[in-house]
């Protein structure tokens, strides 16, 4: 945040490991607050945009997911 990048989150609790296993859906904010320019708190997904993984078709998106932070923070 500090150079100003372009900021997702990607959630990837339905992917398999290498035994098979999964993990459950963790906090949709990633448990990250921060104060924004007006010095009131707010969470990560107020500001960032957050996708899942399986169901947002990463595979397939994760360039325009970047490309769409990046040009939010003007890059």
């Amino acid at each position: 945040m500090e150079k100003n990048n372009g900021i997702l989150g990607i959630q990837i609790h339905q992917l398999k490991d290498q035994n098979g296993n999964s993990d459950i859906k963790g906090n949709i904010n990633f448990g990250i607050r921060f104060r924004d320019g007006a010095g009131d708190v707010k969470w990560f997904g107020e500001r960032f945009p957050i996708y899942d993984w399986v169901n947002h078709d990463g595979y397939s998106n994760f360039g325009n997911w970047v490309e769409t932070a990046a040009k939010k923070a003007g890059k």
